[in-house]
């Protein structure tokens, strides 16, 4: 059994081991779970997590309660495809969405969720950006869907997300390569908010503007359980010839205007400019979602710089799949993938 100590990360490493031990059949236990975080322990949208994974394939849990520290996984092999979760509160649907999905995806097995909870909250990607920008960059592993019914801001949530997912006929699957920066194509902004008053619009479409001459925003007037206001900022690269969706390149920065919207919609367009100045072909977040994929089929990336939840995904990456991993400032290397490791070794 692999031992995991969780205090120097937080969720994020509950979430990835489950789906690591799930396609490797390892089981581990994790100890000290988000210990320097104020509210140490399993949180309800880790927990939902943890049994969507129990569920699915009957494993073995001990410690899945709520603000448990300790958590012991024997994974078990998909028996269901098909799943409905309630987190109950406004925990990230789109976290629980990535843990689950490589596992699928490695298997070559459907995925269907339907899920309440949080679609737009504080410390975790939008759902939007799911569907905008990840699932783009993963088409050549087969076709995701997330469509999502009701918005789900902080506190409330009760948002909802119906996700699909179809595995591709591309046999074997390809690297991921995302190295080159191409030529900066058109940038867009989104704007989705449950406020009548779009005052931040028209600054907003102005800065975009001096980002890229090629620029608009979208604004979506929802309506939630509880207010809120989400900005997402794309850009789309490619060549001479335009974005090529089957060569995606995709660089994305989001926030939420909470406090102080004025400050923050100016902090997110100045880091999003740095992002787009510097040699990074995957911005942060991206990566992060990105790096279970670059285990399981090897490739390389270059973000920004190796964030703490960069370093700790390598690490657990190389503990579970037993691949090499070689990551230096921004640039991630994984030289032969897991599903190409364990092809060789199977009989003629």
């Amino acid at each position: 059994m692999l031992q995991i100590d969780g205090s120097s990360g937080g969720g994020s490493v509950i979430r990835l081991a489950l789906a690591l031990s799930s396609i490797t059949g390892k089981e581990f236990s994790v100890t000290n779970i988000r210990a320097s975080r104020p509210n140490p322990g399993l949180a309800m949208q880790h927990l939902m997590a943890v049994n969507a994974f129990a569920r699915i394939s009957n494993a073995k849990v001990v410690g899945n309660t709520k603000g448990s520290r300790e958590l012991t996984f024997s994974p078990g092999t998909i028996q269901k495809n098909k799943l409905f979760i309630d987190v109950q509160t406004a925990g990230s649907l789109s976290l629980i969405i990535e843990a689950l999905l490589p596992w699928f995806v490695a298997t070559k097995q459907p995925l269907d969720l339907e899920l309440i909870g949080g679609t737009n909250v504080p410390w975790s990607p939008p759902v939007d950006t799911l569907q905008l920008v990840l699932f783009p960059l993963l088409y050549k592993y087969g076709t995701f869907t997330a469509t999502i019914g009701r918005r789900g801001f902080y506190p409330k949530g009760k948002g909802q997300v119906r996700f699909s997912y179809r595995p591709g006929e591309q046999i074997p699957y390809r690297a991921i390569r995302l190295t080159k920066k191409q030529e900066l194509h058109h940038v867009k902004g989104i704007l989705i908010t449950t406020e009548k008053d779009l005052r931040f619009a028209t600054a907003i479409h102005s800065a975009l503007s001096q980002v890229h001459e090629t620029s608009d925003l979208e604004t979506l007037q929802v309506t939630a359980a509880s207010e809120g206001t989400q900005l997402i900022l794309l850009a789309y690269y490619g060549d001479d010839t335009g974005y090529d969706p089957f060569r995606p390149m995709i660089l994305s920065a989001d926030c939420l205007l909470e406090k102080n919207p004025e400050q923050t919609t100016q902090e997110t367009i100045a880091r999003f400019k740095t992002l787009l100045s510097s040699a990074a072909c995957v911005d942060e977040q991206t990566a992060d979602q990105l790096l279970p994929y670059l285990g399981l089929f090897g490739g390389e990336l270059i973000t920004t710089e190796l964030t703490n939840h960069l370093t700790i995904a390598c690490e657990l990456l190389s503990l579970f799949l037993e691949i090499d991993i070689s990551a230096q400032q921004g640039k991630i290397l994984v030289k032969e993938g897991f599903i190409e490791k364990e092809a060789k070794k199977q009989p003629l």
